[in-house]
């Protein structure tokens, strides 16, 4: 594979036809161009001492051999994460080619050189916290300051939308395997901030409007929307890995750049892209150091935004909209409760209203973040009866974990609240034990709460298991046994 990368084999240089016969002879020209293949192409390895550097037009390389380049970087990067510490004595010199190939005229290649370039990064940090040795930290945060900064500038000067997509992609990549290594270097926050709000700004060379005359403007959005989107995943990555208060000054550049795409009169695909971008980094904000102020502060700016998106026309919209207010109540902590009452009526109606079972199953979430974080700010006993209404969830199956820790939490803090729901909390659990969708974590804390029912409660509890049809009661029989 090094082979393949090292082998000029297949590249020809064209040299530039002579100015000034261009100049006088139309039909020279053209008896040239004919010519171009036979007499003014060179071998690339020749070395040609009347062929000067500059005298040369540009390259072609034969698609054999550009496949062989592309294949092998990318089987280098996957075999190096793949199998880790293994690989260590290649990787220097599987690197060392691979940055080679950074600039290589076919983008195919270079987006493939970039993507090895990002798993030798993730593949490094997982050796390292097998075996977490100073040399081994020092290696990773070596291959880091190199390649963050190769990532950084070929997003703002490559040509190919594909390309730079591809770079993106393999940087979120390395900053959610690697997390705060990732930012050691103290420059690295700022020029990876930047570099976002440059894409989100559309300021890099790839979005300039000067691409393939073939695109049509259509196509030239739809890219340019993909080119967003990617730097934007960035944003709650790049929040799930700093202090929040070190981040803060970038975020309230990036914020109302999202903000704007918010607007009733931006796409559908804008608007579901920005506020469910702003979930994420609300989201991050819940674990992320210092967190909870940086949310109390934005909730002004973020509630009237996540609020007109919960009325939106669009379901994805709404639900991305409804799951940013749940986490804003979870990241805000004890400042968010002065909103409460008023988030409790937006979701309040839309239960009554609202069709859509993944906006459904996000409104359940969403109302056990704010139980789970503020408890005594919610009228559980008008609250609980409604949400436990709506199990079991139907399409977002990540949302168990979250309503299942909140009723487990429920019936530490209200047992007799949670015990009277026990027939419909059982009914529902049978849709979530043994199913595989959902987490394993999950299913054990529900496991256990049903366990307690049956063990503290057993004359209501084999009342409402004996409702169920057999193959319900199977699974809570064999769910109570296994825990």
């Amino acid at each position: 594979m090094l082979l393949a990368l090292k082998s000029n084999e297949g590249i020809t240089a064209h040299v530039e036809e002579d100015k000034t016969f261009v100049l006088l002879d139309d039909d020279d020209d053209d008896d040239n161009d004919t010519e171009l293949g036979e007499k003014d192409s060179v071998d690339f390895l020749v070395d040609e001492p009347e062929t000067e550097l500059h005298d040369v037009a540009g390259f072609s390389v034969e698609n054999a051999y550009i496949d062989e380049k592309e294949d092998a970087c990318d089987a280098l990067g996957e075999i190096a994460f793949s199998t880790g510490a293994a690989f260590q004595p290649f990787l220097e010199s599987s690197f060392q080619q691979v940055y080679e190939m950074r600039d290589f005229p076919h983008e195919d290649v270079r987006r493939a050189a970039f993507g090895a370039m990002g798993q030798f990064c993730r593949a490094q940090h997982q050796v390292w916290k097998e075996n977490p040795t100073e040399t081994n930290h020092q290696a990773l945060l070596k291959l880091l300051d190199v390649v963050l900064p190769c990532f950084v500038e070929n997003v703002r000067t490559e040509h190919e939308r594909q390309v730079v997509m591809g770079i993106l992609e393999t940087m979120n990549n390395v900053i959610k395997s690697c997390k705060e290594e990732a930012f050691k270097n103290p420059a690295r926050l700022k020029d990876i901030s930047h570099v976002i709000r440059d894409v989100l700004k559309k300021k890099t060379v790839c979005q300039d409007g000067g691409g393939d005359e073939a695109d049509d403007e259509e196509h030239q959005a739809e890219y340019d929307a993909m080119l967003q989107e990617f730097a934007g995943e960035g944003i709650p990555l790049v929040a799930a890995s700093v202090p929040a208060d070190k981040f803060s000054p970038f975020l309230n550049d990036l914020l109302p750049l999202l903000m704007s795409k918010t607007k009733s009169s931006c796409t559908v695909a804008d608007r579901s892209f920005s506020v469910g971008t702003i979930g994420e980094i609300l989201q991050a904000l819940v674990t992320a150091p210092g967190g909870p102020g940086v949310a109390g502060r934005l909730s002004n700016r973020l509630l009237p935004v996540l609020v007109a998106g919960v009325r939106d026309s669009d379901a994805e919209v709404r639900n991305n909209s409804v799951f940013g207010l749940g986490c804003l109540a979870q990241a805000a902590g004890p400042i968010g409760v002065t909103d409460y009452p008023m988030m409790l009526s937006v979701f309040s109606n839309m239960l009554t209203k609202e069709s859509d079972l993944r906006v459904i199953d996000n409104l359940c979430g969403a109302l056990c973040r704010m139980i789970s974080t503020n408890v005594d700010a919610v009228p559980l006993e008008q609250v609980v009866p409604a949400l436990v209404g709506c199990l079991p969830l139907k399409e977002d199956m990540e949302e168990n974990k979250t309503v299942f820790n909140c009723l487990a939490m429920l019936y530490t803090h209200s047992p007799a609240l949670v015990l009277k729901l026990m027939k419909p909390i059982v009914a529902a659990s049978t849709h979530v034990l043994g199913n595989n969708k959902v987490d394993q974590e999950t299913q054990i804390t529900l496991a256990q709460l049903i366990k307690e029912f049956a063990q503290h409660h057993s004359a209501d509890f084999q009342a409402a298991v004996t409702s169920l049809p057999v193959e319900q009661q199977a699974t809570l029989s064999a769910a109570i046994s296994a825990s």
